[in-house]
């Protein structure tokens, strides 16, 4: 019993990015990305900002959207405006295309940042970074499991998490062992089970060593 994570409380602007969890929105809420088209040549990336007004009055709302390689450079940048309603939402949706990605494999994980500002009539007011690692995913009959449209014969372990001592409040470092660890022992994917909600942490490094997990 207790608590066995990380607990933060976010303090912001009446005019914000919602929490994912917290919006209850399917395939939305807080930022959310996806990737309509990948090749090696080109990748589209969509970027949705969910953010609400809390304030009395309407607002008029920016939202900047930029997104940055390993070596810190700017390859796609994004800007909508909307006005919202006093107490009220938007979903901001955004396109840009990438030339040449650096796609994201369990032989290379290679990540992104996407950086995402909230501006109240031209003042920033929230902001949100997300990592990412632009992928194509798809099952088929005949050719099985493809990433970036690759037949992957992978392998995979069940994780239960625990740790001696301190059973399921393991830390960041016992996270990042486990992570390693398996990737060590030639795991592409993990299965987590009986523990809810497993760490945010355990997620981060998983994606930074390339591995996946359902």
């Amino acid at each position: 019993g207790g608590i066995y994570r990380d607990v933060w409380l976010h303090v912001t602007d009446r005019l914000h990015i919602t929490d994912a969890v917290d919006a209850n929105i399917v395939a939305g809420g807080g930022i959310f990305v996806s990737y309509p088209s990948v090749s090696e040549t080109l990748a589209q990336v969509q970027v949705k900002t969910h953010v609400n007004n809390e304030n009395a009055t309407s607002k008029d709302c920016g939202v900047e959207t930029y997104i940055v390689d390993s070596n810190n450079m700017v390859v796609a940048e994004m800007s909508s405006t909307q006005t919202i309603p006093a107490d009220s939402d938007h979903t901001f949706t955004q396109s840009a295309t990438i030339a040449n990605p650096s796609l994201w494999h369990p032989d290379h994980p290679n990540l992104y940042t996407v950086y995402t500002h909230v501006l109240d009539g031209g003042t920033p007011v929230d902001n949100y970074q997300t990592r990412i690692g632009i992928r194509s995913i798809e099952f088929t009959k005949a050719e099985g499991f493809k990433i970036n449209g690759q037949v992957l014969r992978f392998r995979g372990a069940n994780r239960v998490q625990d740790y001696p001592y301190v059973g399921f409040a393991m830390g960041n470092y016992g996270q990042r062992r486990d992570v390693l660890k398996l990737k060590e022992a030639g795991f592409e994917y993990v299965r987590t089970s009986h523990c809810r909600p497993h760490d945010p942490a355990f997620f981060r490094c998983l994606r930074r060593v390339g591995a996946l997990w359902f």
